[in-house]
Order: structure tokens, then C-alpha cells, then sequence
């Protein structure tokens, strides 16, 4: 410690021992002006009197000397199994992490475990992960060991989309950790690219859902809708993260390429037309067409972030596959992306707004503003 942080250290300690500069003095065997000048930082006590302060307070020499907390040196063996867990954490040390066996299933709500209890949902084979141990990683930036759990994830957790049911509660955190570490591997695990921009959906009784467990082509929303538009979009309930965060996952696309390329493609299914007739959501026998479904908040981000040829990227992808498709353009109104009328949904739309037009248009993209219109 320099002379200043010296004697603030020896005011506090006196004063929580209760103790006059004076009754100090007489314990230290020096005079009270003494003890006065060190608290102002006028002055540092001889090595005679650092042993006695030392030892009256109950610190070492080296830690009034230095300022340094010397760390209690304890076998990792010796330590009960929470305490070694939360040592581990903060020192990010994933060999040792493994080693004890924390990267592992417990059937026990509170263990000290990664992960928990399997289960199964139809096809889909899910492992359950402890909360309480996600957060602590996130919260020290254990990248380390989060690339080992992640390992696990992928491999305990073999459905796409399914599994981000798992990871809900800390989704944002998720997913900006698997981006950090580029591992587009978990955010396919957990179908990042079906999710929303913004908070989750909410049906229209007002509450916030969870989303179903199922298949990814679940999550694909369909060409034609032959129900009631609002009905069929009550029910369905996607996951949501924040603007900030897709903002930032977009504008890391040098360190962490695959994410990028992950959620900034677009994904395609056009249906067989067996799945038309089993399925009335999907329509009778007709050639369906789904895509992913991100907000136009993608498209504004992109636009803010100058990313044109992604946007270009999607109107050439997009225009290519309905060449073939025959849509009803007799619509009432855009809804979404659904082309909708008397309340039903006759098709799907890229649709880009006027802002988002004109924004393309004052940064000098006229052209692809009219790829937009067109």
C-alpha cells in the first residue's frame, strides 16, 4: 500500500476496534501525533511498528506492505463439492471443472451438476440443465467452461429447436455466449434461427407462453392459413430475444462468422403436398411455401448497419423460389407477413416498409430499394 491507503486502513481498523488515537499510540508504543500523522498519510510507521499494527489487526506484514490478500491455500480435495464448484467458476478452470465431475446428469434438483434429468418428447431427446449453475457461469465469464458444457449440450440434446425450451429462463445470456464462442452448433441445437426479435409472444388472453416442444418445421410458419388469422397467431407462441442482443450478434460478424451466417440465413421449406392434406393449417394438396420469420426488426438492424447484401440476399433467395408458386394476389391487407383477407391468410409476403425503402434510398442503395418495391 502507498503511505495515503496506509493510514486509511489504520483509521478504519482503529475505529471498528473502538480505539482513540491515543489508547493506539499506547498499544504501539509510540505518540499519539504519530499515529495522527499515518491516519493523514503525513507519514509511514517504521517496520517495528507495521509487525505490531500487523498483528493487532490481524492482517500480514505483506498485505500492509503491498495491499495483496494473500489467498487462503486450500487442496481442491479438501473443499466440499459447492465451494470447489464456485472456486472452479471463478477461476474458469475447465480441466479441473471436468475432473470433479460437475459436467455431468443428476436426477437431484439442487446437485451440483450441469445438467439434470433426461426427458423425452416425442422424437426428441432432452436433457433438463441446472439454472442456478448456467447463471454462475454467465455471471463470471467462464468461457472456458462453458465451451466444454456446450459440448455436452449439443450432444445430451439431439432435436433442433426443441431444446431451447431448456434454456428459456437465461436465453439471451445463451445465446450470447454460444455466439461468443462462435459455436453455431448450439444455436442450431436450440433453433435460434425461428426466434423472434423482442419478448416472447404472448397469446391473446394476455399471457406470456412457453413455447411447445416439437419438431423445427413446427416452427417454420406456413404459406396459407385456412383458419382465422388471429385465431391460428394467438395460439402460436415463439421465442423472443432482445434487439440489443441480435444488434450485437449482427455487428460480430468478423469474430464469430458462423453465428452470423447461421442467423442471417434465411431458411426455406416448400411442403409435399401430403403434408397439405394431413395437416388443414397447412391447406388441401397445395404447394406450401414457409420461411423463417424474424421481425422487420432484422431489417431495420441490417439497414442500420449498412449490411445491403444480406438484405439483397433475401429478395434474390425469396423472388427465385416463387417463381414456381402460384399466389393469390386478391389480398385486403398485410398482416405480418400474411397476405390476409376476411380475416384469412391467402399467403406469405416479404414486405419491406416504407421507412425501411427510404432508408435504403438516403444511404445511396437506389437500386436495391427497388429490388424492395419490386
Amino acid at each position: 500500500m502507498n503511505q495515503e491507503k496506509i493510514g486509511v486502513f489504520i483509521a478504519k481498523c482503529r475505529k471498528e476496534k473502538k480505539l482513540t488515537q491515543e489508547q493506539l499510540a499506547e498499544k504501539l508504543n509510540v505518540t499519539d501525533k504519530a499515529v495522527s500523522k499515518w491516519e493523514v498519510g503525513e507519514a509511514n510507521p517504521d517496520l517495528s511498528s507495521i509487525v505490531n499494527i500487523a498483528s493487532l489487526f490481524g492482517v500480514t506484514i505483506d498485505f500492509l506492505l503491498t495491499g495483496k490478500v494473500e489467498e487462503e491455500k486450500i487442496s481442491l480435495d479438501d473443499m466440499d463439492a459447492s465451494k470447489r464448484m464456485e472456486y472452479l467458476i471463478k477461476k474458469d478452470d475447465a480441466e479441473n471443472f471436468a475432473k470433479y465431475g460437475y459436467i455431468r446428469k443428476s436426477n437431484q434438483n439442487h446437485d451440483n451438476a450441469v445438467f439434470g434429468r433426461d426427458i423425452r418428447f416425442g422424437n426428441a431427446n432432452l436433457t433438463y440443465l441446472n439454472k442456478d449453475v448456467w447463471v454462475k457461469l454467465f455471471e463470471n465469464s467462464a468461457t472456458k467452461i462453458l465451451s466444454k458444457c456446450f459440448d455436452k449440450f449439443v450432444e445430451f440434446n439431439t432435436t433442433e429447436v426443441s431444446a431451447a425450451v431448456l434454456v428459456v429462463d437465461f436465453l439471451d445470456d445463451f445465446v450470447r455466449y454460444a455466439v461468443k464462442l462462435d459455436r453455431d452448433d448450439v444455436l442450431k441445437c436450440i433453433g435460434a434461427r425461428y426466434f423472434s426479435i423482442g419478448d416472447t409472444y404472448k397469446t391473446r388472453y394476455g399471457r406470456e407462453g412457453i413455447p411447445l416442444l416439437g419438431h423445427r418445421q413446427t416452427h417454420l410458419l406456413p404459406l396459407f392459413i385456412d383458419t382465422n388469422y388471429d385465431d391460428f397467431m394467438s395460439s402460436f407462441i415463439s421465442f423472443g430475444i432482445s434487439r440489443d442482443l441480435f444488434k450485437e450478434i449482427l455487428t460480430a460478424k468478423e469474430a464469430s462468422p458462423k453465428c452470423y451466417e447461421y442467423l442471417t440465413s434465411k431458411e426455406y421449406y416448400i411442403a409435399p403436398e401430403s403434408l397439405g392434406r394431413n395437416h388443414r393449417s397447412y391447406g388441401y394438396g397445395r404447394k406450401l411455401l414457409a420461411f423463417t420469420n424474424y421481425d422487420s426488426e432484422l431489417l431495420d438492424i441490417l439497414i442500420e448497419i449498412n449490411s445491403f447484401d444480406k438484405i439483397k440476399e433475401f429478395c434474390d433467395a425469396y423472388s427465385e423460389l416463387l417463381k414456381d408458386l402460384e399466389l393469390d394476389r386478391n389480398f385486403e391487407e398485410i398482416r405480418g407477413t400474411y397476405a390476409v383477407r376476411q380475416r384469412f391468410a391467402h399467403g406469405r409476403v416479404m414486405t419491406f416498409s416504407m421507412n425501411q425503402i427510404n432508408s435504403c434510398i438516403e444511404k445511396g442503395e437506389v437500386e436495391l430499394a427497388k429490388l424492395m418495391i419490386s
